[in-house]
């Protein structure tokens, strides 16, 4: 970007910033708004993260999406359908040294995500009982109502 445009911008910037602090011109956030099902989604997501971190091999998990960015909103049409909430898990190599291009072996992934669908439909099933679990292309996608 040229420097000419940035200078351009910077004014415009500071006073968005402005009227923002001033309270002029705000609109609600929406992660605000639909309280009720932000905050089911947010437990959904921190029970699935917490039983998923139980699982042998992880280093740690992370929460994604808009949810986790504070820009999800529940259209009010929509609110019996729930919010979805987006986590991840990273494995620790030194627990799983076979996956992956760079091994020797070069092992996928597919058994692996195939016993964490296992791991957290056991767990799961206690605190939801009607929770479905679906293996897609890139994810393990866990519908809890």
């Amino acid at each position: 970007m040229p420097m000419a445009t940035v200078r351009a911008l910077l004014p415009y910037r500071k006073k968005t910033v402005e009227l923002h602090e001033a309270g002029a011109g705000r609109r609600p956030r929406p992660d605000r708004a639909g309280g009720a099902a932000l905050k089911e989604a947010r437990e959904r997501r921190d029970t699935t993260r917490a039983v998923a971190e139980a699982f042998e091999g992880i280093r740690h998990s992370f929460a994604s999406g808009s949810l986790a960015h504070g820009t999800a909103n529940c259209p009010i049409h929509q609110r019996d359908k729930g919010l979805d909430a987006d986590t991840g898990v990273v494995l620790d190599r030194r627990s799983h040294p076979t996956l992956g291009p760079d091994s020797a072996e070069q092992d996928g992934p597919t058994p692996i995500v195939e016993a964490m669908r296992d791991h957290l439909r056991r767990e799961l099933k206690r605190d939801y009982p009607q929770v479905k679990f679906r293996i897609t292309k890139r994810a393990i996608l866990i519908s809890q109502h």
